[in-house]
């Protein structure tokens, strides 16, 4: 299980289906109404409202209760019939910011970080970046909390955002600071959301630095 459904090719009106097929997301190319089909009735909800401008389709969880927008550079998550603010500091102020922070190589399309779980199975925690630093926002407790920042070592961190494990709490990136004492360029961190504690998953490992990160198992237990 991920935590998205299948997606169809850019262009297509339906953009992601719920896990079950029970619902889809609904968005033409050239419209920027955002829907969710309830695909048993027919029912069509609109996603927009309350965004100062027009959204675009990012991600969503498994069932499609929480969806990612995009607007006007802002990042948003639509629950239960409003959108609230993801791309919050630390300090509560509103920014411009990417879902999972900058495109990963190789993986394409809208929900593109979804599937490596930048937005937690069901919706809760979501990895977003501002171009030069990496956050996780628990939607829940309206806390954003820095991902990248260091721990002890020279770096300040400006890390790739990698995977995360389905609940959020495991967060896994690269980096080119050394953000822990005897880290090297390009090693592989793992931030423990809730301890906010990090670790140099690659330490002691020969070369140090990762070419890439393929998968992991849902916990994120397992990283290859």
């Amino acid at each position: 299980e991920g935590s998205v459904g299948t997606q169809l090719n850019g262009g297509e009106p339906y953009r992601l289906f719920s896990t079950d097929l029970s619902h889809g997301v609904l968005q033409e190319r050239h419209n920027s109404t955002i829907e969710l089909r309830d695909n048993a009735t027919g029912t069509l909800q609109g996603l927009n409202g309350g965004l100062a401008e027009a959204g675009e389709f990012m991600a969503a969880s498994s069932d499609l209760s929480h969806v990612m927008l995009a607007s006007a550079g802002e990042l948003f998550e639509w629950v239960a019939g409003s959108a609230a603010p993801v791309s919050v500091l630390p300090d509560n102020e509103m920014v411009s910011g990417k879902l999972g922070g900058v495109k990963v190589e190789g993986v394409s399309g809208p929900s593109e970080f979804a599937g490596r779980f930048a937005v937690s199975g069901d919706g809760s925690r979501v990895v977003w970046g501002n171009g030069s630093e990496l956050f996780s926002r628990d939607m829940v407790a309206e806390k954003t909390v820095r991902v990248d920042e260091g721990q002890g070592g020279s770096g300040s961190g400006s890390g790739v955002f990698q995977l995360a494990s389905s609940d959020g709490k495991r967060v896994f990136f690269t980096d080119a600071g050394e953000l822990l004492p005897g880290a090297v360029a390009g090693s592989l961190y793992m931030f423990d959301v809730v301890g906010e504690r990090l670790t140099d998953v690659t330490s002691g490992v020969e070369g140090g630095g990762v070419t890439d990160v393929l998968g992991a198992n849902e916990a994120a237990t397992s990283v290859y």
